[in-house]
């Protein structure tokens, strides 16, 4: 099989290879109006009431998703998320790896320009493409189906809500909030899957420049709920006017590799704090040449076709990050 005039890697540097711009059209979820005779949007975690208010209606757009790989504007500063090497220890753990993840989160933010004066992880999930039917998990060694639905974590309100329930069982939260700033929820996804590189429902980001520039304008953003049995977290979805959004993909994502990006910043509009972001259907092979390729076998593999890939299975890692600037 002849690999089509692509770079091979032959060690294992996982270095990626020089490329022309790539795109491909996919369908994203964007989210529809509450469906009568519910009044708002949202969806019910872990109960399910009696009299139903929310409904969760998606609206599947043809969206062109680019390569971001060899993007050098796509860094936390500018865009709000970045493609980032992990170390090797934290490449090779999937479990207790808090402190890892905040070292290295810290050590990002600070090359940002920003004093940071501490990072504290409070929640993450794996997820897995083929055996989860469930968008939330209360297990830590239970995997979670992908989020397929365009969104960001927080509103401008929830993050602050968020903050303060945290910071009531959580002392180191309350001691850093305490001398804080500014605030940031930063999420963390990585592949965990050491064999294989991410080849099914990779995650797509929305460069904030060309996205929603008012976020208490309801064209432009839609309030959804999540209801669980003893509280309500808020965050954004986007009403289907995709034109001029700029969506990014890191594709064949490998266990070494990371995305960091913001889903809050209580510095925002200074900074681009909320990235709106959603899984996607990749279609079967259509993206094949974008592969960083670590050896020939590898390259050969991925360049033929093939009906299923491999599942893809991630960790998403949740964490606030507190600035003294």
């Amino acid at each position: 099989k002849k690999i089509r005039n692509e770079k091979v890697m032959t060690d294992y540097s996982w270095e990626i290879p020089v490329r022309k711009k790539r795109s491909v059209v996919v369908e994203m979820n964007y989210q529809g109006p509450a469906k009568a005779p519910c009044k708002r949007i949202g969806r019910y975690i872990d109960h399910e009431p009696k009299i139903r208010d929310h409904s969760d209606i998606h609206l599947a757009l043809p969206i062109e998703v680019t390569d971001g790989r060899d993007n050098e504007e796509l860094k936390i500063q500018t865009t709000g998320f970045e493609l980032i090497q992990l170390p090797h220890e934290l490449a090779e753990k999937d479990d207790e790896c808090e402190n890892e993840i905040e070292t290295i989160i810290g050590q990002t933010l600070e090359k940002t320009g920003r004093k940071v004066l501490g990072v504290v992880c409070f929640d993450q999930t794996k997820r897995h493409s083929r055996n989860a039917s469930s968008l939330n998990t209360n297990s830590t060694n239970a995997f979670a189906a992908p989020v397929s639905r365009v969104h960001c974590d927080y509103t401008k309100e929830s993050g602050i809500k968020r903050l303060e329930q945290l910071a009531t069982t959580n002392e180191r939260i309350l001691y850093l909030k305490s001398r804080a700033k500014h605030f940031a929820f930063f999420n963390l996804w990585r592949s965990i899957d050491r064999e294989f590189p991410v080849q099914e429902w990779p995650l797509a980001l929305l460069d904030p420049r060309t996205g929603p520039t008012d976020l208490d304008n309801h064209d432009q953003v839609l309030i959804y709920e999540l209801v669980f049995p003893h509280r309500v977290g808020l965050n954004y979805s986007l009403p289907p006017h995709s034109r001029g959004h700029n969506w990014f993909f890191f594709p064949h994502m490998t266990h070494t590799e990371a995305i960091l990006f913001s889903v809050f910043d209580s510095d925002y509009p200074k900074r681009p704090g909320f990235v709106f972001h959603s899984a996607f259907d990749l279609p079967s092979r259509r993206f094949e040449k974008s592969c960083c390729y670590h050896n020939e076998a590898q390259a050969l593999e991925l360049l033929s076709p093939i009906e299923a890939p491999h599942p893809r299975k991630s960790l998403e890692v949740r964490t606030i990050v507190f600035f003294e600037n």
